[in-house]
């Protein structure tokens, strides 16, 4: 989830080395233990996301993008 915070079930079958009907059950129970998130509304292309690790990138990027503003204005 780290490599890949937004997938389909084909991409989490394919990094699990699983055919893809195999990997909705376990899908089911990361949406429903709150790890992972529908971010479609469909059923078909289902997509979903992980978004304690989305939320760290931008948490990251925040801090990143204060750092460079403050060594331009020192400059």
């Amino acid at each position: 989830m780290l490599e890949r915070p937004v997938f389909e079930a084909h991409s989490a079958a394919y990094v699990a080395d699983a055919e893809e009907r195999s990997v909705y059950g376990a899908l089911e129970r990361l949406t429903k233990a709150g790890v992972i998130y529908p971010i479609t509304t469909s059923q078909r292309n289902r997509a979903w996301a992980a978004t304690e690790v989305l939320d760290e990138v931008d948490r990251i990027n925040a801090r990143l993008a204060q750092g460079e503003a403050g060594t331009r204005s020192r400059r």
